[in-house]
């Protein structure tokens, strides 16, 4: 594994394609249909508050921006949570070195691999049986690329989580749900009065703060499992991964407002690529830590002086 960080890149809105042009063009997802067809989110109904719905251009567009060919060419990545293994689909086309996916559900590794073994080496790519949590617990293999899409709400333990990805990557995507239930209260014509300021939307994406509440996620075919979870925002991220000695990169989410805007904004979904700072101090959490290691103790501040 390479031991330099990754460079940073901006991602240009010259390699991105409206819905409209993706069928005219190289879609991996249409070459390979049963990616799209052993997914379950493709019968989600539209508009019932349960996630986004399936398709060859949505999944397109989306792994477009969530994993550029730049980031992943040449690349070990890891899928957490890996569902029916279109994201392998996806790496591997663009050019991955290897592909590991982790799947708990038994049918999803089985309808994955078989796709997976349809097109691709065998030697390129595994999905692992087994929970996330156990998979990077057992593991001692490094990956230049993570991708975490739509899994740390269902986490009992999302720091231990973040921390674990954080030792195991260069590069760190997250994909995840907003949780600011409060705007959705709002009346539409205040919602959009609101989003319509960019420091607004700024203040959104920076305010740090982990919910606690029922989480939903994706379960056998036209269901959703809703659970108890915890869930971090954009900014608890970006606090976070800081910490770890990564620095955030915005050129995923702008990709995904710009082409998915009806999943990808404040409301609803985001997009974070989290890149290795080889300069960047790390700092552990809690008073413990930093009594008992002080470079940990970001500064002391003398009563007299406040």
């Amino acid at each position: 594994m390479r031991e330099e960080p990754f460079q940073a890149f901006r991602l240009s809105r010259k390699r991105f394609r409206t819905p409209a042009q993706v069928t005219s063009m190289t879609n991996v997802f249409l070459e390979q249909p049963e990616f799209i067809s052993t997914d379950p989110r493709r019968n989600r109904p539209h508009g019932k508050g349960i996630g986004y719905k399936v398709t060859p251009e949505f999944m397109f567009l989306r792994h477009q921006a969530l994993l550029p060919q730049k980031l992943v060419q040449g690349k070990k990545v890891l899928d957490l949570g890996s569902c029916s293994g279109a994201s392998g689909a996806w790496c591997l086309s663009q050019g991955a070195t290897f592909y590991q996916g982790v799947e708990i559900n038994d049918e999803f590794v089985r309808q994955s691999s078989i796709c997976l073994a349809k097109y691709y080496d065998e030697s390129k790519w595994s999905v692992a049986p087994t929970s996330i949590e156990d998979f990077l617990d057992s593991t001692e293999d490094k990956f230049d690329v993570i991708l975490a899409s739509g899994i740390l709400y269902g986490s009992s333990d999302p720091l231990k989580l973040l921390t674990q990805i954080s030792k195991k990557a260069n590069a760190v995507v997250i994909e995840s749900v907003h949780q600011h239930v409060y705007l959705r209260m709002l009346s539409e014509t205040t919602r959009n009065i609101i989003l319509s300021h960019p420091q607004f939307i700024n203040c959104l994406e920076g305010a740090s703060f982990i919910t606690v509440g029922q989480q939903g996620m994706i379960g056998e075919d036209k269901q959703t499992v809703i659970f108890n979870g915890l869930n971090p925002s954009m900014g608890a991220l970006k606090f976070l991964f800081n910490s770890y000695g990564f620095l955030y990169n915005d050129g995923v989410n702008r990709a995904l407002k710009r082409h998915l805007p009806e999943v990808y904004h404040p409301l609803y979904r985001y997009g974070m690529l989290f890149e290795k700072s080889k300069d960047a101090k790390t700092y552990s959490f809690g008073f413990t830590n930093a009594v008992e290691n002080p470079e940990n103790i970001l500064k002391k501040i003398n009563w007299e002086d406040m």
